[in-house]
């Protein structure tokens, strides 16, 4: 048995960064930055690092406070909705920015990948990536 899955768009990342980092805007009704940003299907949500709300004019500890857990331990962190726009796709999507400036992590994390359908062959570098529900 062959299975076939057809994607609307396909990035070429560079094998010898760490990790795959993908340029992001992140965008609110006052402002909109670019970052770059990790996928990490490990994370459950999208962390941005704190200084980015600061750019995007949001005012962390106004959001929903919620204590995330890491393999080295744990911090505090406000959920807020901005747009988010990666390689063509965009959302509207509840992210995180910690509480602590020093975690300088830009994450895009399983809340963005349920809403995404993901293509990887890491040997060579590539991604492949549609929205869900775009047709095949």
């Amino acid at each position: 048995m062959s299975y076939q899955c057809v994607y609307q768009r396909r990035y070429d990342y560079p094998l010898d960064e760490e990790g795959i980092t993908l340029f992001t805007r992140l965008m609110t009704n006052r402002q909109d930055i670019l970052v770059e940003a990790k996928l990490d299907t490990g994370a459950a949500f999208c962390l941005f690092e704190r200084s980015c709300a600061e750019q995007l004019g949001v005012e962390v500890e106004k959001g929903y406070k919620r204590r995330l857990n890491t393999l080295t331990g744990s911090f505090d962190a406000y959920d807020h909705e901005v747009t988010l726009k990666t390689l063509e796709l965009e959302f509207d999507l509840t992210v995180f920015f910690p509480a602590d400036y020093a975690i300088s992590r830009n994450l895009l994390g399983r809340n963005w990948l349920r809403l995404v359908r993901l293509g990887l062959v890491d040997y060579d570098g590539l991604l492949y990536l549609s929205g869900y529900d775009e047709e095949q």
